[in-house]
């Protein structure tokens, strides 16, 4: 085997190794929604619920809390990024179908979810305020701040994770956890309470992720197949290794769209944008 046919093995398998990462990867962001899906589905499914009592500001029980910096070229658009992502507990009771209630003491280990479209939607929702002056800080090198909320008050229909509410003996918590008269649920995952079902939305993002693995081989299958055909470093053979470089970057695309794609609703992508030419309030 001489020089030339060593290096081109050499990085064909470079790119077979790069190729079978990226779909392991893929697969895992996919697997860890499943495992949360499973967990659910082992402890009962998500106990509808009422939020009964908040103790914060006008009755909130939680608070989900996305902190952004904005910034801006001077062209008369804001772009907005996100910094950090907190679910934030007030403390109230939940009434869970069947009469049980759950405590939540303030800084309760839970996160809070809500619909990541709403989330995005309010992103582009500005009070009136004024743009020139948010502009002048969005220039400078700290940006612009602002903090994004998404609160569940007295009233609110839930879903909740962490408690079944079947039995009727009270738990001991330690400092800072939820106080529940109920059963608590054996999982390792954080409680949480959504706004909606998350459900459905999780086993898309699941299948999504399994279905961008299985595009990930299929295009690396595609473009290896030719280096075969022919004669060994004919146009054939060239064509492939050039194809396989574009899916090269391809594939490292497609793998930060999975991830983005499959952050759970806590830790989802926010951003947004604040231009003139958006009608403010709406």
């Amino acid at each position: 085997m001489n020089t030339t046919a060593l290096l081109a093995w050499m990085g064909l398998g470079f790119f077979w190794v790069h190729t079978l990462l990226m779909a392991a990867h893929a697969l895992g962001e996919g697997r860890a929604l499943s495992r949360r899906l499973g967990a659910w589905r082992r402890a009962g499914g998500l106990r509808r619920a009422q939020v009964t009592q908040g103790t914060g500001p006008e009755h909130r029980l939680a608070v989900y809390e996305v902190e952004q910096t904005g910034r801006s070229k001077g062209d008369g658009t804001i772009h907005f990024h996100d910094r950090a992502y907190r679910s934030l507990v007030d403390g109230g009771k939940i009434e869970l179908r069947g009469g049980a209630v759950v405590t939540l003491s303030p800084r309760a280990a839970i996160e809070v979810w809500t619909p990541p479209a709403r989330q995005r939607a309010k992103a582009n929702v500005f009070e009136e305020a004024d743009f020139k002056a948010a502009q002048t800080l969005a220039v400078k090198a700290r940006g612009f701040p602002r903090v994004l909320e998404y609160s569940i008050r007295v009233g609110d229909e839930v879903r909740l994770f962490g408690w079944d509410g079947q039995g009727e003996r009270s738990t001991r918590p330690s400092a800072g956890e939820s106080a529940v008269v109920g059963e608590t649920v054996g999982s390792p995952l954080t409680p949480v309470i959504a706004t909606f079902d998350p459900r459905a939305w999780l086993r898309r993002r699941a299948w999504g992720a399994r279905l961008a693995a299985l595009v990930i081989v299929l295009s690396a299958v595609a473009v290896t197949v030719p280096m075969f055909v022919g004669e060994p470093f004919g146009l054939e053979a060239k064509v492939g290794a050039l194809a396989a470089v574009i899916v090269f970057n391809l594939q490292q695309l497609w793998l930060k769209f999975v991830r983005d794609h499959t952050r759970e609703p806590s830790q989802c992508h926010v951003r947004g944008r604040w231009s003139l030419e958006v009608p403010r309030g709406t």
